[in-house]
């Protein structure tokens, strides 16, 4: 009789996994079918530092330009119940998508200006990694009002591809710098420099020289350390090539300052960017074009070196103001028992 009740419960137990591993597989092939699409959309993560990557069906698939037409206007979106940003801001428009072969190119108002240096490389990455994906399209190519895009340096963007961005897993894109840069403000009078060393970080694309700069138009809290550049300064974008860093802000930085002079306002961002090994002139434009002169009493348009003379005397974090100080202890007690 035992026997009998071990088969038969040995015999319910098997039944009742058989169910459950049927709905665990019938489960796990409906989260699949959820979690594919036709292709995959890049959009941009809610702290806008990594890509928020959503499956996406076309409703009628057809011809591949106006498969990538809907593609483009989906990255205007936010899809519903998706915690993310989009890819393309509703300010950004298009006048015209064309397929050349299998590149295509997306003509863009001059609205494509008004983009930050993050926000642009963000569009560029997530438009290419979409569009790609669509049988037809190999490179992607933007213009702005027929004009081929351009870099800072005056160099077309071109086409791009997938490979022209690196890794963008939603958990990391991109790496992690991390440095001590001597940043300079102005001094109280307003006609020197005054450096003070800070622990500068950036993640994911953001450009050290932004980041610096940004850090400029902040300020410093630190005694001594006064704002040099005028405020509602903006930086739209930051490139380095060939050891010159081209520096685009808005009209603000033009903005006369009633205590600092234009030399150290310019030589503040100028000597904060060379401490880069990689950076060792600065070329400015406003709203992406030269300007002849600044404030009427420098010459604006041509790049900028590091200018020594305007530099006083650098101040310390405060741990390593901390661990001086100690130093100094030990060594003044040492001298005391001797």
């Amino acid at each position: 009789m035992k026997k009998v009740l071990i088969g038969a419960l040995i015999l319910i137990l098997a039944a009742v996994m058989a169910v459950f591993f049927a709905r665990s597989s019938s489960d796990e092939d409906t989260k699949q079918e959820k979690e594919t699409g036709d292709i995959t959309l890049y959009y941009v993560s809610i702290d806008g530092m990594s890509f928020y990557q959503v499956p996406y069906n076309f409703s009628k698939p057809g011809k591949t330009l106006r498969m990538a037409e809907e593609v483009l206007e989906q990255l205007k979106t936010v899809p519903q119940n998706e915690d993310c940003q989009v890819t393309i801001p509703q300010s950004v428009i298009w006048s015209d998508v064309n397929l050349e072969d299998t590149n295509l190119v997306i003509d863009f108002t001059s609205s494509y200006s008004k983009l930050s240096s993050v926000n642009e490389i963000f569009l560029r990455a997530g438009v290419v990694k979409s569009l790609v994906q669509l049988d037809g399209i190999h490179s992607v190519e933007f213009k702005q009002n027929g004009t081929p895009l351009m870099t800072l340096d005056e160099q077309p963007v071109g086409m791009m591809t997938a490979e022209s961005f690196i890794d963008d897993s939603n958990e990391n894109w991109g790496v992690t710098q991390e440095d001590i840069i001597t940043l300079y403000y102005a001094n109280e009078s307003g006609d020197r420099l005054v450096g003070e060393d800070a622990r500068v970080t950036v993640e994911n694309n953001v450009p050290m020289e932004q980041e610096i700069i940004e850090r400029l138009i902040a300020g410093s809290d630190k005694n001594g350390c006064y704002q040099a550049i005028p405020e509602g300064t903006k930086v739209i974008k930051t490139v380095t090539k060939n050891g010159t860093c081209y520096v685009d802000l808005n009209e603000n930085f033009l903005n006369p300052m009633e205590s600092v002079s234009a030399e150290v306002t310019v030589y503040s961002v100028v000597n904060s960017l060379t401490e880069l090994s990689s950076v060792s002139k600065v070329q400015f434009t406003i709203n992406g074009e030269k300007v002849s002169r600044l404030r009427e009493s420098l010459d604006f348009d041509v790049s900028f070196e590091r200018n020594l003379d305007l530099e006083e005397s650098a101040l310390s974090e405060p741990d390593l103001e901390e661990t001086n100080v100690e130093e100094l202890n030990e060594s003044t007690t040492g001298m005391e028992e001797e």
